[in-house]
């Protein structure tokens, strides 16, 4: 994640800086920060693996324990939205397509959407995607962390729900810190900012609320988002559906007759902008162990 959230910082800052100063350009490098949130994605995917998997081969005896059974259902909400993101990108011709959105009051966010591939027909992953076509980067991280997070704690409550055995010697062990206060402050210093029709509520401890507890809140800027969607794809005549249902359009390349069975010779990238977004009512989404507009069955 540490790699991920310093590749966001630098194509969040870059394209700050052209959108100042050079809004017509677009140079930052939407490619590695796709590719180090999806790294960061099946790391934890891994994680989630290690712990459905290696702790039945560790604790074989646990398996059939009440204790057990919560702790792996609890454990398949929390993974899900990560298990389907690699799942869906690693064997359905899904990816990601970066996205940014500038709203009347300032505020800027960039995002992600899963796309899906069907032929020469690509649109939003309706299995990942449930109510909102995009995902900000702000909220993503939020949840990745607070997933690892809450993974923990509810291995912790398995291992304290073991009676210990008194035929057998104690084992050593070690304290091993693991880096997730250098990561919160990371994650903290993050904009708060969220695509229209997102929000994760601050985290309730009791009755007190946390603006800043856990990951923090996320919520959409004030009135009409304008946003920009960029699309990469490799063919000949592909035809896209807009995410929020902006209607669909297409790319039709032709070739010297006689071409046709030449393989296609390039991955093109297309960017659609001004693409304008009212306000949308935020659903309510509790804001551990149920992701924002993910798929949960």
């Amino acid at each position: 994640m540490t790699r991920a959230l310093k590749v966001a910082d630098v194509y969040e800052e870059a394209r700050r800086c052209e959108i100042e100063t050079k809004p017509e350009t677009f140079t930052a490098n939407a490619d590695d920060l796709k590719d180090a949130f999806l790294e960061a994605a099946y790391r934890v995917a891994e994680l989630n693996e290690f712990y459905e998997k290696d702790l039945r081969a560790y604790f074989p005896h646990i398996q059939k324990t009440e204790a057990y059974k919560r702790f792996s259902a609890e454990l398949k909400i929390l993974s899900r939205p990560w298990d389907l993101l690699c799942n869906r990108s690693k064997h359905n011709h899904t990816y990601l397509v970066v996205a940014e959105c500038s709203y009347e009051d300032g505020k800027w966010c960039s995002g992600f959407s899963m796309y899906h591939r069907d032929g020469e027909f690509v649109a939003a992953d309706p299995r990942f995607h449930k109510n909102l076509d995009v995902m900000s980067f702000n909220a993503a991280f939020r949840l990745m962390f607070d997933t690892v997070l809450h993974i923990d704690i509810i291995a912790a409550a398995l291992f304290n729900s073991i009676e210990e055995d008194e035929a057998v010697s104690a084992l050593e062990t070690y304290i091993v810190f693991l880096p997730y206060e250098a990561e919160l402050n990371r994650i903290l210093e993050h904009s708060r900012v969220g695509m229209p029709g997102e929000e994760i509520p601050p985290f309730k401890f009791g009755s007190q609320t946390l603006e800043a507890g856990l990951s923090g809140s996320v919520s959409p800027g004030k009135g009409m988002a304008s946003m920009r969607f960029i699309f990469d794809f490799y063919g000949r005549d592909i035809k896209v559906r807009a995410p929020y249902g902006k209607g669909e359009f297409g790319s039709q390349i032709t070739f010297p007759e006689g071409s046709s069975r030449v393989p296609f010779p390039m991955y093109l990238r297309m960017l659609i902008s001004d693409v304008l977004i009212e306000p949308i009512d935020a659903p309510v989404y509790p804001f551990t162990n149920v992701s924002l507009s993910l798929d949960e069955a």
